[in-house]
């Protein structure tokens, strides 16, 4: 086998190489001595620089490349050598003779050593199985390239790739301690590519980058640069670039608001001045909690904070009233659960509780209250009565709510003495606050109430098409007498005969007056 002699990209002999500077001339004239002394001679690594680190760094890499060149120099002959042992070893084996494969061996190699002159010994050539030969064969593919089958398309290749590299190394090495443009950066986030902010150490110069980022309009751009400006910046300076930049703040917030970070956001909100959208912020995470106790004390929390502003009086003064209810909601859930345990009233058997209460709205709390609670007096807690004076809810409102418990519990003596008023004379009227249309829906949505109820409160509908209308409804007719409420009422009909007849004297009267005074007048008794 020849082997080939190494190749160097400084030889005479491929002179591309020796190009690459103005001293090619006189560098080619040194090439045969460069040639014999590789680690001294001009090379691919000499227009790195003449520092000694990176002499140090030109060294390791020519001795990587003898490494190299080397080991696979001495594997591709030991694969060669291995190849024609198994060839000698297959031929003696096939005509029969009976020695082993250590005679075979050592036979075919002292030919190959007879053949090709070499002085080595055969304790000195390692054996190499099939298996590992065939690996051998495929990874060692490097040599190839110095071999004399090398084509002009593998040095066209070579050729190029050299040149790549030389213009990726000067496009590095120019731009490895040099701090690129803001424009250029900003340009380069836009497009995603990867580019470094760190050699930006002026004011100057990071507020030229925020500068052009708000330019092009991409948010995202602007939040990536902001977050650069926050970590090598002060708090101060990183606020005050905030309070000057209006759009820079709108996309630093937005993206507080994405990524959850609400210390920050408060944080950045209050020194913004924007002291009510913070403490909502404040509100929000207070309200989160799930432990009521906790739930209350975070809430006195941003009483004390953030809705101290007086311009947010009225929103203080809810979230006031939403800790009192918290608060109420506690009292009554500890205290009814108290007698679910004792079994002190049969509701609680009839209709199980199936939710906590703290946590629940107020209209919720009228409606738990009014179908297990109605009758307690109005200084107890638990009373519906006392919420709705504590928290000045209309009367149309409650009526509506405790209507619709008291309906699920069957309370129908209660319902009517809600919507039962009394006059100044001392006369009962029966009224509802809102349609009765809508009040017979709430009545009959779980049962029907007794017929004795039913009659009162369709004759206390003043409409007689009204009341046509819900006398026919179908959970109505089959329990009442249709054809009574079908006739009005003769009460209904001597009031209006009676209010006509008060129509007509008023009219009369009024036109008396009017005769009078233009007989009084002095114009119209002149006349006379």
């Amino acid at each position: 086998m020849d082997i080939r002699k190494r190749f160097y990209f400084d030889n005479p002999e491929d002179a591309y190489w020796n190009e690459n500077s103005s001293e090619s001339n006189s560098e080619s004239k040194k090439s045969s001595k460069s040639y014999e002394r590789p680690s001294s001679s001009r090379s691919f690594f000499d227009d790195i620089g003449d520092s000694e680190d990176n002499k140090n760094h030109i060294a390791s890499a020519r001795a990587a490349l003898d490494e190299l060149f080397n080991n696979d120099t001495d594997e591709f002959m030991f694969r060669d050598v291995n190849t024609d042992v198994t060839k000698s070893g297959t031929v003696h084996t096939s005509e029969g003779d009976n020695n082993s494969l250590f005679d075979h061996n050592s036979l075919s190699i002292s030919d190959w050593d007879d053949k090709h002159e070499i002085s080595n010994s055969l304790d000195n050539i390692p054996q190499t199985p099939k298996s590992s030969m065939i690996e051998m064969s495929q990874k060692t593919q490097s040599i190839s390239s110095f071999s004399a089958d090398s084509t002009q398309l593998d040095y066209t290749r070579l050729k190029s790739e050299h040149k790549k590299l030389q213009k990726y190394l000067e496009v590095v090495k120019a731009e490895r301690f040099r701090p690129m443009r803001p424009q250029e950066i900003v340009m380069r986030l836009i497009k995603r590519e990867p580019v470094s902010m760190d050699l930006l150490r002026t004011k100057e110069e990071k507020m030229d980058l925020i500068d052009y980022g708000i330019q092009y309009g991409h948010q995202d751009v602007i939040v990536k640069i902001l977050l650069f400006l926050k970590a090598t910046l002060k708090s101060s300076l990183f606020r005050e670039i905030l309070l000057i930049k209006s759009e820079a703040a709108k996309a630093f917030i937005c993206y507080l608001y994405e990524a959850e970070d609400f210390e920050e956001l408060t944080n950045t909100l209050y020194a913004l001045g924007k002291g009510g959208e913070a403490a909502m912020v404040e509100f929000y995470l207070a309200s989160r909690k799930r432990i009521p106790e906790h739930k209350v004390q975070a809430l006195k929390q941003t009483m004390n904070s953030g809705f101290s502003d007086p311009t947010l009086s009225d929103s203080k003064s809810i979230v006031s009233d939403y800790i009192d209810l918290l608060e109420r909601q506690m009292i009554i859930e500890m205290a009814d659960n108290v007698i679910i345990k004792n079994d002190g009233i049969p509701l609680f058997v009839e209709f199980p509780k199936t939710f906590v209460l703290p946590g629940h709205s107020l209209y919720d709390t009228i409606y738990y209250c009014s179908l297990y609670h109605f009758s307690l007096p109005e200084n107890e807690y638990s009373s519906p009565l006392s919420i709705k004076n504590a928290f000045s809810i209309p009367d149309k409102e409650y009526s509506f709510l405790a209507i619709q418990g008291l309906a699920k519990a069957g309370l129908w003596s209660d319902i009517d003495g809600l919507i039962t008023t009394k006059r100044l004379l001392g006369r009962k009227k029966t009224a509802c606050l809102f349609s009765w249309k809508l009040f017979f829906k709430l009545v009959t949505r779980y049962q029907i109430p007794p017929k004795v109820y039913l009659e009162k409160w369709l004759l206390a509908i003043d409409s007689m098409e009204e009341r046509k209308k819900i006398a026919n409804q179908e959970k109505i007719k089959n329990y009442i007498n249709i054809e009574l409420f079908l006739k009005e009422d003769e009460k209904v009909i001597q009031e209006r005969q009676i209010s006509g007849m008060f129509a007509k004297i008023n009219k009369q009267v009024e036109v008396k007056k009017i005769s009078e005074a233009f007989k009084s007048s002095p114009i119209f008794g002149r006349r006379n």
